[in-house]
């Protein structure tokens, strides 16, 4: 009876434990997403461009990659006024934003021709909002971007000029990416010069007036000054070749990598006679700084090597040294 007893307590006491009542769920609180920490705001020709800045993580430590919605809005200012008489707008507004290194960036066309506006940035984790501070930007009249009158490349070096009938600060030089400045020229200079690295084919260069300082105010970009390179110059030549004969009869020959960044390959010839040279591989390039020679002959001979470099654009370097192996 015991042996019963003690069973059975044992069984409701585990039927109470699992089925009993349960205290109350316990939901995580979404966190509150940050405020902005910085507010950079640009003007190009007809479009407003504002730049969010991001703390990396909330509050809570976890890491901050995304919001669901993104808005900007504010108002017009009439001429010397602080607080303005025109309706609140909405300037921008995009959900499910991914930040890129804690960045956004966002485009909206200018809500006047020329004057002050201000905005504000709201950032939402679902219902949960912050909001930055008021910024003031004062926007300019348009103006027309510059034109590109000639554009020329030699020897690895492009020059670029333009004219403009508008007065400007300077002006902002744009190599592919449209998104940041690649140099800026200050002043009165309607030119510019670059360095192309051998491996590339094809550059696009954009210009823009600037019309405030600091890159703040910019006209629209320019019609892009494409740039097809054609590459003329030849790789070094193949330098400290080494060899070494295999009791087999074989000839190994090394030489040090060249480092020119498009190089293909590398063609070996050979001549018995230091007059007649041959090539080895029938110009499918060795692509290894190394080879291995099997000669035919049974009997003892002397050999003669001397090596090339090719690049991509099929220029061939000067001949290296000639070498001689006896086997």
């Amino acid at each position: 009876m015991i042996g019963k007893k003690l069973f059975f307590t044992i069984i409701f006491a585990l039927f109470f434990s699992f089925c009993g009542e349960r205290g109350p769920l316990i939901i995580k609180p979404l966190p509150i997403p940050p405020e902005p920490k910085d507010v950079k705001i640009e003007q190009r020709g007809d479009i407003i461009r504002v730049e969010i800045a991001y703390p990396e993580k909330y509050k809570n430590g976890e890491p901050l990659v995304s919001l669901t919605k993104i808005k900007i809005s504010g108002y017009k200012l009439n001429k010397g006024e602080e607080k303005s008489s025109f309706k609140e707008e909405i300037f921008f507004e995009k959900e499910n934003v991914k930040l890129v290194e804690s960045k956004y960036t966002a485009e909206f066309k200018k809500p006047v021709k020329e004057g002050e506006i201000l905005i504000r940035v709201y950032s939402f984790n679902k219902k949960l909002q912050s909001k930055s501070d008021e910024n003031k930007f004062f926007i300019l009249k348009t103006k027309s971007p510059p034109k590109i009158i000639e554009k020329t490349m030699e020897k690895g070096k492009v020059i670029i000029k333009w004219e403009t009938t508008d007065d400007f600060e300077g002006f902002n030089i744009y190599k592919d990416k449209k998104d940041t400045p690649y140099k800026k020229v200050e002043g009165d200079i309607f030119s510019f010069e670059d360095k192309i690295k051998k491996d590339v084919k094809e550059i696009k260069y954009y210009i823009s007036g600037i019309l405030r300082k600091e890159n703040l105010v910019e006209t629209a970009l320019s019609s892009p000054a494409v740039i097809k390179t054609v590459d003329k110059i030849p790789p070094a030549a193949v330098k400290n070749i080494k060899f070494l004969v295999s009791p087999e009869g074989f000839i190994i020959l090394q030489w040090d990598k060249v480092e020119d960044i498009d190089i293909d390959g590398y063609e070996i010839f050979v001549s018995t006679d230091k007059k007649n040279f041959k090539s080895l591989n029938n110009k499918k390039l060795i692509k290894e700084n190394k080879f291995i020679f099997k000669t035919t002959e049974g009997k003892r001979k002397v050999y003669y090597f001397y090596i090339i470099a090719i690049d991509k654009s099929g220029n061939k370097s000067e001949k290296s040294e000639i070498i001689k192996v006896r086997i």
